[in-house]
């Protein structure tokens, strides 16, 4: 008896429980963000395996973070080699990032440039936010000029450049949630002043009636009292004065 018991608290109370705290978990999970990492720009004595390692090193430290989704490179070249984009050394100017990033419904656009000197190669990263147009500080640095050398130093870059962006959106919430409180504060103090003026208003009407009410209760009581006393006068025998001169 207690089995078959336990087996329906379990069927019709736990399992439903637990399916539903792990609906909850699911949607809590935050949306990976849409990401596109356009060409590397380099100088002249960049070789296209130094940009392709350096764009592949990118796109994998981003799949595997699970709080991205990267966009399939053909698409992304497909879109930001059209004619209407025009790239200065290589780099895309800014307003074009965004537009980009608009047509492939991106959350981030991930831009580079690959400089070699003095057989070292200098990388520099940069996010832009499609949603607010702002590019995210910039992060650079120098390694060799091995594809391990490259890899290691697209991945700290890289780590860093999503940390930054990730604090900044952070200060971005906060700064709208102590907007936010500060609208709902004074929202609510308007309100209560509201009430309070409200509440003000309703007494001095109830004191102006109770006041005018006063007054007519006073009017009636004269207006009584006047006809009493007049009534009374009526009604009182004439008062005859007494004989003079001893008569």
């Amino acid at each position: 008896m207690t089995d078959i018991k336990f087996s329906r608290i379990l069927k019709y109370i736990l399992l439903p429980a637990a399916a539903f705290l792990f609906c909850v978990y699911l949607a809590a999970q935050e949306k990976p963000k849409t990401v596109v990492v356009l060409e590397p720009a380099g100088s002249a004595a960049v070789t296209d395996m130094n940009k392709d390692t350096a764009r592949d090193t990118m796109e994998d430290f981003l799949s595997e973070t699970g709080t991205h989704r990267v966009v399939d490179r053909s698409n992304a070249d497909l879109i930001s080699s059209g004619p209407s984009y025009k790239r200065e050394n290589g780099i895309f100017a800014d307003e074009d990032v965004v537009d980009i990033g608009l047509r492939l419904r991106a959350d981030f656009v991930f831009t580079s440039e690959i400089r070699k000197e003095d057989g070292e190669l200098r990388i520099a990263i940069s996010m832009m936010d499609i949603e607010t147009g702002e590019k995210t500080t910039r992060r650079d640095g120098s390694n060799g000029d091995t594809s391990m050398h490259i890899r290691d130093l697209v991945k700290d870059l890289t780590s860093r450049l999503i940390g930054a962006g990730s604090a900044q959106q952070a200060q971005a919430r906060a700064a709208a949630d102590r907007q936010t409180a500060k609208a709902n504060a004074e929202a609510e103090r308007q309100a209560a002043q509201a009430r309070a003026d409200a509440a003000e208003r309703q007494a001095a009407q109830e004191r102006a009636e109770a006041d005018r009410r006063a007054a007519e209760e006073k009017k009636q009581a004269e207006s009584t009292e006047i006809i009493i006393t007049r009534g009374i006068q009526r009604d009182s025998p004439p008062q005859h004065g007494k004989p003079c001169c001893g008569r």
